[in-house]
């Protein structure tokens, strides 16, 4: 017999080793080559064979743990750690029965068993309520006849049931979002839920999925319940994304001419709603809308299923063209100043143009006046015209304007005594009925026709005759 490197050698008893059936008590574990030879009486003939065996405690002790035992999900694997032990040498072998009280053929044996290993086992034929519960048993041997078994209770955490998804809609539009909810019964509650999709057609944030590109695109949902089980359900949900239409807008007249309305026009599904300046004002199946308002404009169209995305802006503008008006006096002096007295002030977007009737042309607002320099009847005519409103074009036409040219003075010597009073003694002329003598010296009254002259020395006058309604002069 040739035991183990550093085991004990067997305790055999006397004459014992020449026995067919000897005893022998080992006092050690480990694995012993054993030989026998026999030989024959009679003739002497040698046989001989060579055996090896192991040899373990004769005192084992079963016993595992459950791992992770406060949360046996129904779609894991329970895991069980082996802790059995021998009083020397190692356990030869495990039978586990998973199910000791309903099935004794679901087990696992193992011959090379060892303390910390692990063991798996899923149950796929629990049944809520009435099959949650299971005992494990396990046995452990060190030999043919060494054997010693524990058993632990175990229960399964209830599954929920599968989830029922419902949405607002029935599809999802491009670009836009909608709220999924889900609601399932049994297991073990509250559940927190991951959602995902199946593909790049949406995403979901949260419970809110987002339409990304035309088609159809899975939901999965992931529950998780108290007990911290996951349990996933792939493509529980699908939904189509639709295509959105495409709005705009545009009118034929962009301004607000005097208060006159214009008209919008939308194109791009069957149902408009119209904003000004954000704000939603009305809304109407015909594509086109009277707004008597400037602001930004825009249109949000609806195909029956999708809105569109807003439309591109349009901006109504208003203008508001006064209606001018101008007056001149009737009569005029050829290179006097004509006043031209008018409503018209500048403004923003409007023009003007000023025909004199001479050729001459201004285009401000007030020009103030105007020289003629011939003799003449003429007429001033005042163009309005702006940039946005051709409708509101128009011309005013002046009174006629007589512009004559004066009459021309003479010179005159008077001689006089001095220091006497003489009486002037001036011309007439028809309208000229303003008069001036200039300078006033040794004169009664330089504004009169006729003044008293009373002097001591000779001097020059100058009599201007003024045409009260023309403005000519006359200067003698």
């Amino acid at each position: 017999m040739t035991p183990p490197l550093n085991k004990k050698l067997p305790s055999i008893l006397a004459g014992s080793a020449t026995q067919i059936n000897p005893r022998i008590k080992y006092n050690d574990f480990g694995l012993y080559q054993v030989s026998l030879q026999v030989t024959q009486n009679t003739t002497g003939c040698v046989s001989s064979i060579t055996s090896n065996f192991t040899v373990n405690g004769a005192i084992p002790k079963a016993n595992f743990k459950v791992l992770k035992d406060t949360a046996l999900c129904t779609n894991e694997d329970v895991r069980i750690e082996n802790l059995s032990t021998v009083d020397f040498g190692d356990i030869g072998k495990l039978i586990i029965f998973w199910d000791v009280q309903n099935n004794l053929n679901d087990t696992t044996q193992d011959e090379f068993p060892y303390v910390g290993k692990v063991y798996k086992h899923r149950y796929t034929g629990y049944a809520y309520p009435n099959k949650m519960d299971y005992k494990i048993k396990m046995f452990a041997s060190s030999g043919a006849t060494c054997t010693d078994d524990t058993t632990l209770a175990i229960s399964l955490v209830p599954p929920p049931n599968l989830p029922i998804v419902t949405s607002p809609k029935n599809y999802l539009c491009l670009y836009d979002s909608l709220r999924l909810s889900s609601s399932t019964s049994g297991g073990v509650p509250p559940f927190n839920a991951v959602w995902t999709t199946t593909n790049n057609n949406a995403k979901m944030f949260d419970s809110v999925i987002h339409g990304l590109i035309v088609g159809t695109t899975g939901v999965s949902l992931e529950l998780t319940d108290l007990k911290k089980c996951v349990y996933p359900f792939p493509y529980i949900f699908s939904i189509p994304v639709f295509t959105i239409p495409t709005a705009t807008i545009a009118a034929v007249d962009t301004v607000i001419c005097n208060g006159d309305s214009v008209v919008l026009t939308g194109q791009g599904a069957n149902t408009y709603k119209w904003y000004r300046n954000d704000t939603l004002f009305y809304t109407n199946q015909l594509g086109n809308v009277t707004v008597g308002l400037p602001g930004l404009y825009r249109v949000v169209v609806n195909d029956g299923f999708c809105n569109s995305l807003t439309s591109n802006n349009l901006t109504i503008s208003l203008l508001n063209i006064p209606r001018y008006t101008f007056s001149t006096k009737s009569d005029a002096c050829i290179n006097v100043p004509v006043e031209i007295i008018t409503s018209a002030k500048e403004q923003s977007k409007i023009h003007f143009k000023w025909m004199f009737g001479d050729g001459s042309i201004a285009n401000l607002a007030n020009p103030v006046s105007h020289k003629y320099m011939s003799a003449g009847i003429y007429k001033i005519n005042l163009q309005v015209s702006n940039d946005w409103c051709p409708k509101y074009f128009y011309q005013i036409t002046g009174s006629p304007i007589n512009v004559i040219a004066p009459l021309y003075g003479k010179n005159y010597t008077l001689y006089l005594y001095p220091n006497l009073d003489t009486l002037f003694v001036s011309k007439f002329d028809k309208r000229y009925t303003s008069y001036k003598w200039s300078p006033s010296t040794f004169l009664s009254d330089p504004t009169i026709p006729r003044p008293v002259f009373n002097g001591n020395k000779s001097i020059l006058y100058t009599l201007t005759r003024t045409d009260t309604v023309s403005t000519c002069n006359i200067y003698d």
